[in-house]
């Protein structure tokens, strides 16, 4: 299965709580770099405490993308409940893996592809009977 949001319709919720995790794991990043940097400026050697110059800057940028994050799944936390029906979608097309849950799937993938005649053109993928 995909991580393309563009391919799977998730619902906002979902992606708003994927954004929470992110943001989540991000804040623990930053604060083991903050930790490292802590570590660094203890070494005995000069060379060593200079050489963590650039934890600090590491740090802020993790904990300012962790932000981002949050801001993100709060813009996400604010779309409608419009998307309920996409929700239900997603989890009856993603959670049956049988044959059949996956020819409608692919039935449906077709109706989006007709002609302007109303006809599904003859491709490679699904070539009329009359043209055999």
């Amino acid at each position: 299965m995909s991580n393309k949001i563009n391919e799977l319709a998730l619902p906002a919720a979902d992606i708003a709580d994927r954004a929470r995790g992110l943001a989540s794991r991000a804040d623990a990043l930053a604060a083991e770099i903050a930790a490292l940097h802590h570590d660094i400026r203890a070494a005995e050697h000069e060379p060593v405490r200079s050489a963590g110059f650039r934890c600090d800057t590491a740090a802020a940028s993790v904990r300012q993308a962790a932000g981002e994050l949050r801001d993100t799944a709060t813009d996400l936390d604010r779309i409608p409940a419009a998307s309920a029906p996409a929700r239900a979608r997603y989890l009856a097309s993603s959670h049956d893996p049988s044959p059949s849950a996956a020819h409608a799937r692919h039935q449906s993938q077709h109706a989006t592809q007709l002609d302007s005649t109303g006809e599904i053109p003859a491709g490679k993928d699904n070539l009329r009977p009359d043209a055999a």
